[in-house]
């Protein structure tokens, strides 16, 4: 499950990325949106591992 876990965010990040880098024509607001992704599902993931420490 690690293992797939990694290809799949970066398919999911990469594709929004484009996809926001298209409909804003800017390079600063997609790169936020995909910066806050990552942290929004780190501090998820750091959520779980405390819950089930």
């Amino acid at each position: 499950m690690a293992s797939s876990l990694i290809p799949f965010a970066l398919v999911v990040v990469g594709l929004s990325l484009l996809l926001l880098l298209l409909v804003f024509r800017s390079v600063i607001v997609p790169l936020k949106a995909s910066l806050g992704f990552l942290l929004s599902v780190a501090a998820t993931l750091g959520a779980v591992v405390a819950v089930f420490q």
